[in-house]
């Protein structure tokens, strides 16, 4: 896209129907420089979609809301759900590391998803806190297996035992 000849001459409308993530895309673009793109959250996707979005003549976004009769969401959420059960796995996170320039490497995340799946996605935080993370959602797996939709709460009143255990696996250097 933003690598063609004519790429200046070219526009492009992006419908999404996830607001924070435009609400990001438009505070990195406005901040002017990537430099400080590194501490952000998702800082190498929106790094990348900086750099193309500068060189195309115009970018618009638009919010659209979810499962609402957006023809061009219905056919993306079409082709994603055939495409789930392809053999081979498209690297989709190639063009965004191609346009990374302010930091060395760009990690990628390789874990089983609910499904028993694997999957990748570029790795955008901090190797402590990203391998944290993925800790505690093992963790909340493990102990979630064999547990029915409501039955963690038993008729007990107060605090929940998923409340306690989110209490306790934070740790006081973690931000989030």
């Amino acid at each position: 896209m933003a690598t063609a000849k004519d790429a200046a001459d070219r526009r492009c409308l992006v419908l999404s129907d996830c607001k924070p993530a435009l609400q990001q895309i438009e505070a990195a673009y406005r901040k002017g420089s990537l430099e400080g793109l590194r501490e952000w959250d998702r800082g190498g996707a929106l790094e990348g979609i900086c750099r193309y979005r500068a060189q195309l003549e115009s970018v618009t976004f638009l919010w659209v809301p979810s499962h609402a009769g957006c023809a061009s969401n219905a056919y993306a959420d079409a082709a994603a759900t055939a495409y789930m059960g392809a053999s081979e796995i498209e690297d989709a996170t190639a063009v965004i590391r191609g346009a990374v320039r302010t930091r060395p490497c760009l990690y990628t995340d390789r874990r089983r998803t609910a499904d028993r799946e694997w999957g990748r996605e570029v790795l955008d935080r901090r190797t402590y806190y990203a391998t944290r993370g993925h800790t505690n959602e093992w963790v909340r797996g493990r102990l979630g297996e064999g547990l029915t939709a409501g039955s963690h709460t038993a008729g007990v009143t107060g605090p929940l035992w998923s409340d306690v255990v989110r209490g306790t696996t934070r740790h006081k250097w973690d931000k989030r």
